[in-house]
């Protein structure tokens, strides 16, 4: 008999650790109830900040150590794992397990189990929000900003949002990625919100995708200073310094799919 849960495995290559899983699935019918009501409810808990998460799995300790005795304590993976078997059909189950994958590295299957949980119905920005993020990590600049801008239409109007969606829409190599008057306003919208680094990097990488070169140069000397005043590593401000230059000679931020913009947040 088909489990739906049985989709899970196509989007995880199970780390020893989660090997238990497996077991669980096999006899998910024969577990006590409160066991696997308890360990998949777990995962509403999950949306709160990181002191509430880590006391959500202490608390609940002693219910997944009875699933999975070998689990550590402090994979993430492992718990949305349960969800997603207890109840393939609870969309958040699903987005948390893309959250957990994304943040191992798991791109490609994070970005699956992000799509699946859209498709279970939920449209919800958080989802897009990590979709794209998800595209951005394996170097699709085009899905990533069609995801962001998703998320921005649903509500996401967070600086962090939109400085995402403004450097993809002010730095890619893709023409149809580009859009500098759309770039300008999220980015000003951030900056508004928020002045950072990052935000004033932002801001002339737009400005100079539309052409203002004069206005470029002095947000990213705006940033170089800013920076300045956290002691960054030659790194960091060597590659400010080189944006700058690229502006005084009337050149536009072009960066490849993939590219870190940790970089500028690291002095943030």
């Amino acid at each position: 008999m088909h489990c739906p849960a049985d989709s899970a495995l196509k989007v995880c290559t199970f780390d020893e650790e989660c090997l238990d899983l497996l077991c669980f699935r096999r006899n998910l019918s024969v577990l006590r109830p409160q066991i696997v009501d308890r360990s998949a409810r777990l995962v509403a808990g999950f949306d709160c900040d990181s002191g509430r998460r880590k006391k959500l799995i202490h608390q609940n300790k002693g219910c997944l150590r009875a699933v999975l005795p070998s689990a550590s304590s402090k994979t993430f993976l492992t718990v949305f794992l349960i969800a997603v078997f207890a109840r393939p059909m609870f969309h958040r189950a699903w987005f948390q397990l893309g959250a957990a994958l994304n943040r191992s590295g798991r791109s490609e299957e994070a970005a699956e189990a992000v799509r699946h949980a859209i498709r279970l119905g939920r449209t919800f920005a958080s989802a897009y929000r990590l979709l794209a993020e998800c595209y951005e990590s394996l170097g699709d600049q085009k899905s990533a900003a069609i995801a962001y801008a998703h998320a921005f239409q649903l509500g996401d109007r967070s600086p962090d949002c939109c400085l995402k969606l403004a450097w993809l829409q002010s730095v890619s190599l893709e023409v149809a990625v580009r859009n500098g008057p759309q770039a300008l306003q999220l980015a000003s919208m951030a900056h508004a919100s928020r002045s950072s680094v990052r935000s004033l990097v932002t801001l002339a990488a737009a400005s100079a995708e539309c052409g203002e070169f004069e206005k470029a140069v002095h947000y990213q000397m705006q940033a170089i200073d800013k920076a300045l005043a956290r002691h960054p590593d030659d790194t960091v401000l060597n590659e400010l310094k080189s944006i700058l230059e690229g502006f005084r000679s009337n050149q536009p931020v072009r960066l490849p799919g993939g590219t870190d913009r940790n970089l500028f947040e690291a002095v943030d």
